[in-house]
């Protein structure tokens, strides 16, 4: 499968556009489905207790296929229970872990999955939380020959970003939430939420950032606009470049976080109230002080630190808990890699101790959970 680069890029910045129009993710996927020459696209929620949180599929013909997995077959899935035990985002063939001889004798696959006219799966685990677990899979139907590893590696690059969207939608539904409530809702908000247009010009500006953002002195905001050069500047060029999520933490004396979501609707839609007067908004940009007791997330770590995966791992377990020597043990690393890590990542933080590192670490901001 050779991939149409502009249809890639369009397709991206489709899905990078629900993180504050989540209603536009069922077309966002179906387009990445035909892209991706899949059958069909399954995104679901599983929560804590077991049960299904939501679930969008991307052809109506196999919803019926669907809600039988929900109902019966998917405790029993394999493909889940493995997937389950590697990183989030990381794809996976479902024939690499379930060969022929598997099938043959697998309740799953001869009582589900083939009487469905199913066979071949692409699929990851994009989120892990307290309340629940979110899954997407990609399908050749009976008849479709398996993945092949050039569509693997498509499916490995895609399930990166599909990961980072889940991971802005959770962090971002209070603000979803609050635009379809009111602007009295957005004011109610416990960290600022700031509009800006194409020119860089502020639209629209929550009571917690007309307080502590733009009603401070500040080098980046000057008249109701971005400065060029400036940190939020950058920011807002990066996201304006890839229509992709992106997070910074502010260079301040008091700790100051901040994500830029892509936003480009007509106010009028989707039950956007609170921003009927702020046409022309191209970017939204999410502050927060840092007051958040749950750990954020490895990759929203990654964006704010030049860390490596391992040691963003390391810091959100030390940040949620865990001594160095369990993080050892639990990821079956030498213990003095571990201290490596940590000496690696005291340096990139600026922290001089791990008791120092830890007290930073738990006052970051953190994705919601919802379920």
């Amino acid at each position: 499968m050779k991939l149409d680069m502009e249809q890639w890029d369009k397709s991206l910045g489709d899905l990078y556009q629900t993180v504050l129009q989540p209603a536009l993710l069922t077309p966002a996927l179906t387009g990445i489905n035909a892209m991706m020459d899949s059958d069909f696209c399954h995104l679901f929620g599983i929560t804590s207790a077991g049960e299904e949180s939501f679930t969008i599929v991307t052809n109506k013909d196999r919803v019926a296929a669907v809600e039988q997995y929900a109902q019966e077959y998917g405790r029993i899935d394999p493909r889940r229970h493995f997937v389950d035990s590697v990183p989030t985002g990381q794809t996976y063939r479902c024939s690499s872990i379930c060969g022929p001889a598997f099938v043959a004798r697998s309740e799953f696959y001869q009582d589900y999955l083939i009487p469905h006219d199913l066979r071949y799966l692409i699929g990851a685990c994009l989120y892990r939380g307290e309340q629940q677990s979110i899954y997407v899979g990609f399908n050749h139907g009976a008849g479709r020959a398996d993945f092949t590893d050039e569509e693997h590696r498509h499916f490995s690059a895609l399930g990166t970003h599909l990961k980072r969207t889940v991971e802005a939608l959770i962090q971002a539904a209070p603000v979803t939430q609050a635009f379809a409530v009111s602007e009295f809702a957005l004011n109610a908000l416990h960290y600022g939420v700031i509009g800006i247009n194409a020119l860089r010009n502020v639209t629209f500006a929550n009571q917690f950032a007309e307080n502590c953002i733009l009603g401070r002195p500040r080098p980046d905001v000057v008249s109701g606009k971005l400065v060029d050069g400036s940190e939020l500047d950058m920011l807002f060029r990066q996201v304006r470049a890839d229509g992709r999520v992106h997070s910074l933490r502010m260079r301040s004396i008091t700790p100051l976080y901040v994500t830029a979501l892509p936003f480009s609707c007509d106010p009028g839609e989707h039950g956007y109230n609170a921003l009927q007067a702020t046409v022309g908004t191209a970017v939204v940009l999410i502050f927060s002080l840092g007051k958040s007791k749950k750990m954020a997330s490895p990759s929203q770590l990654m964006q704010w630190f030049p860390l490596t995966p391992a040691e963003a791992r390391l810091a959100h377990e030390l940040g949620s808990g865990m001594s160095i020597d369990d993080y050892a043990h639990k990821y079956h690393v030498g213990v003095p890699t571990a201290r490596t890590q940590l000496r690696a990542l005291l340096k990139k933080t600026g922290e001089e101790r791990q008791q120092d590192l830890v007290r930073m670490l738990i006052s970051l901001p953190s994705p919601a959970i919802f379920s």
